[in-house]
């Protein structure tokens, strides 16, 4: 199948290593392909490392959204789950 939007939610959840490489290569050839991913994950890692744009949601609400390289700019931070977590502390500080 070739279809042109995918949805995953926490696809990587459980899987080791291997499975993982697996999964993600077929990911980025679905991608590779013209497939829209809307995926949710809670690894910043894969997010840092496969997303071309990410929305962090805070109470059901959008804190952000854009690249992982542009957030990590704008907060200043080497990692993306840096940025997530500066992204918390903000909006928690704006709810005081």
């Amino acid at each position: 199948n070739q279809p042109e939007l995918l949805f995953l939610d926490e696809p990587t959840t459980g899987l080791d290593p291997k499975a993982t490489k697996d999964l993600w290569d077929a990911i980025k050839l679905a991608k590779n392909n013209g497939t829209t991913i809307l995926l949710s994950s809670h690894s910043m890692e894969e997010v840092d490392m496969y997303a071309d744009r990410s929305l962090i949601l805070k109470d059901g609400k959008i804190a952000e959204f854009d690249s992982p390289t542009v957030l990590r700019e704008k907060y200043q931070c080497t990692y993306f789950k840096e940025v997530y977590f500066a992204i918390l502390e903000r909006e928690s500080s704006h709810n005081e």
